[in-house]
Parts: structure tokens; sequence; C-alpha cells
């Protein structure tokens, strides 16, 4: 027989573990952080969920609008009224934010941190400079901050990496396919030998005489493409050129970011077989405003017109690469992006 006075004891215990406030739960273990090696070697800790994305450069706007627009948290230009019809509604009154690969001032740091953004992407050009911009970003911010190499041939990989730290793996693996065979398409035309490679003038402004140099991004989809860049090399990414200086370039294609300079003073100085080509890519320029997977576009536009026979012009592939990247065409939108204008 248990003595009474255990049995007391028992019910005792009982009775207080049934009105005994509940034990506190453990707070949730945050998910681990994700360890990132981006294009300069900095190893940077990343958030395991992405959903607020800040561009540290033009071309980053592109990069991450491509994947995943919804996670972008603005702009570093405002859109071009030809280029906002291409922009879905939902994305037409993006904000316009400071940009981080220029000096930032306090107030545009004080700004950008009221984005309690959870991280900052650079795209493009891997030299010092960018390096230590994405460190100065980081430690301003206080979020983590990478850079990725914005050279063609990397595309599809940098698809793939982005698309896995924002959680959009599916839909950056699509777009990485999509880009190697772009790649592969221009493959002919981008490794053809010199002698058969077509003089090429690429301007930007609205007379089309801020010239792209060659060897850098902004030229490479004139090289992919089997062109040859007629400007000058010199430093930096652009020639501030006269209309004598580039007229007595000799380009046999011209193309102009600018469609008001299709009708400026360098088109009537050049040879009148000179063929003019204007940039009406949309939501982005396709040739390089700004240099970034958009020249994927431009380069395989631009090989099916100086080499048809190595890049067929395919318009049903054409379409297909514009609407993945980028969101169906306006109906009023020509389907090849370069449009010729003489």
């Amino acid at each position: 027989m248990i003595p009474a006075r255990k049995v007391l004891i028992a019910a005792a215990l009982v009775a207080l573990s049934l009105f005994a406030p509940p034990a506190l739960s453990e707070p949730p273990t945050p998910p681990p952080a994700q360890k990132f090696i981006d294009a300069v070697g900095r190893s940077v800790d990343l958030p395991a969920h992405v959903e607020r994305v800040i561009p540290a450069g033009p071309p980053a706007v592109v990069l991450v609008y491509a994947l995943a627009p919804e996670k972008l948290l603005g702009l570093l230009e405002s859109w071009t009224e030809s280029r906002r019809a291409f922009v879905p509604e939902a994305y037409r009154g993006l904000p316009v934010l400071p940009r981080l690969t220029r000096a930032p001032s306090d107030a545009d740091l004080a700004l950008l941190r009221g984005q309690t953004a959870d991280l900052i992407v650079d795209y493009g050009d891997i030299g010092k400079a960018y390096a230590a911009s994405a460190e100065r970003a980081q430690a301003a911010l206080g979020v983590p901050s990478i850079l990725l190499e914005g050279r063609m041939a990397e595309t599809p990989e940098v698809l793939h990496s982005l698309g896995v730290i924002l959680e959009k793996k599916e839909r950056g693996d699509e777009l990485a396919a999509l880009a190697e065979h772009v790649l592969e398409r221009l493959h002919p035309a981008s490794s053809i030998d010199p002698e058969r490679r077509v003089a090429v003038y690429l301007g930007r402004g609205p007379e089309g005489l801020l010239a792209v140099r060659p060897g850098g991004l902004l030229s490479e989809p004139i090289e992919a493409a089997g062109g040859r860049n007629v400007t000058p090399e010199g430093p930096g990414a652009f020639a501030q050129l006269n209309v004598a200086e580039a007229a007595a370039l000799h380009p046999a294609v011209v193309i102009l970011e600018d469609p008001s300079a299709a009708d400026g003073p360098l088109s009537k100085a050049l040879d009148p077989k000179t063929v003019i080509l204007v940039d009406r890519g949309g939501p982005f320029g396709s040739m390089e405003a700004p240099p970034s997977i958009n020249r994927l576009i431009g380069a395989l536009a631009l090989a099916a017109i100086l080499h048809p026979d190595l890049a067929p012009p395919d318009p049903r592939f054409m379409r297909a690469l514009r609407e993945n990247f980028f969101g169906p065409l306006p109906k009023e939108a020509p389907l090849d992006p370069l449009e010729r204008a003489r």
C-alpha cells in the first residue's frame, strides 16, 4: 500500500502542474546565413531570405529586374517615355534611388538606410574602384553588398547564382539556359577572323557623338556580333568626338542610342552607303544602355545584320528572347531592337 502522505504529495504536484504557467518556448532559430564569394573574392554573409534589393549601378537594375522585379527597391534613372511602354504598370512608379557606384552624399546614404534593404547588388566592371565601392556601401549601410562579373561570357553563371540568392532558382536557371543558347548562336560570328569583321561605330547622346571605346563591357556586343569597333582606344569608356572626327572613322555600320541623332549632322556627314541603325530596345537599350544582360539581345540582333550567313535572322527566337528577359513587347514595338534608319 502506498502511504497516504506520498499520495497527497503526488496529488499536489499534479495540481501545481495544471495551474503553473506554460514553459516559455525557445525563440525560433533564424535561418543560417549564406556565405557567398563574389567576383572579386570577397566573402559576404548573405541573409537566408532576400526580399528587398538595392542596385548599386544601372547594370544591376537590369539584372535584378529580369530575375525578380518585385524585389527591386528602385531605379537609378527614371524610365524614358519611349521605354515606359515596355514596363508593366506595377513597376512604372519605382522610385529613383541614389547611385552607390558614385560618391553618395550623407543625405543619399540616409535615404538608402530608410529602405531597409536585405542586399546590395552591383554588376558589371569588377575593377578595384568597384570593389572598393562595394566595401564602402556595405560598411555605410550595414547591408551585405556583392559584386558580380559583367562580361557577357559569364552571364549564364551570374543568372544562376543570383537566382539562387534571390530564391528564384527556377527563374535564374531558365534565363541562364537562354543566355547560354544566345552565346552559342553568337559563336560563329564572334570567332571570325579579324579581316572579316565589319567596321562599327556606337554612339550615345542626341548627336551620337559620345562614342563607345573598344575593349570594355560597353563594346562587347560589337565584338560578339563579328564587328570591329572603329572608335580609337583610350582612357575611359567613351570618347567625345566632333562630327568630322566620327565621320573620318569610316564605319560601315553606325548604331545610335538616341533616335534624334539619326536626323542630325553626323548622319549627313557619313558616307551615303553607311548603314544607320537606331537602338529601339526596351525597357532597356539593347546594345549597352546600360551594359547588362540586355547586351545579349543587341549582340544577336547586330550579328544578324553584319553576318546573316553566320547568325541568320530568327524573328521568332528574338521575340522569345526579349519577352523571356523583360516581359511582353508592346503591340507597336518593332520586333528587331535595331531599327534601320538608313
